[in-house]
């Protein structure tokens, strides 16, 4: 982490594979790595190297679907369609998650829990609003 280096362990050694154009990548990426290291390896099913880092868009992303349906909701007045229990579970879902990511200092779970108890609240909000 500290070289910005990514290592591949195989049956001949390890290997330098950030030395193929992505060297900056890298560097720059791993400037930002709170946690001190980044597991990775091999996706048998998709054929491809897989670092961990790359979750923090991922989880960003999938909270993304709360302001989405909060959009709708606070748009067209209508909370129809939309599973008030579904929400609250996953409130409690994302709040323990939240309450997980201080209890390790991970600033990525922080964040992204954070945009996820307070889209989940939203949706809730207006499904109570507008039922």
């Amino acid at each position: 982490k500290d070289k910005g280096s990514v290592m591949r362990l195989s049956q001949d050694g390890l290997t330098e594979i950030f030395n193929y154009g992505m060297y900056d990548f890298f560097r720059d990426l791993f400037l930002d790595l709170d946690s001190g290291k980044a597991v990775g390896g091999w996706d048998i099913h998709n054929k491809n190297y897989v670092l961990s880092i790359y979750m923090s868009w991922i989880l960003s992303l999938g909270q993304s679907m709360h302001y989405v349906q909060a959009w709708k909701i606070f748009t067209t007045k209508s909370s129809e369609d939309i599973s008030l229990m579904a929400y609250i579970i996953c409130f409690i879902l994302v709040t323990h998650w939240l309450i997980y990511g201080f209890i390790i200092k991970d600033k990525v779970i922080i964040i992204d829990e954070t945009l996820g108890v307070i889209g989940a609240s939203l949706v809730i909000y207006g499904t109570l609003l507008y039922s």
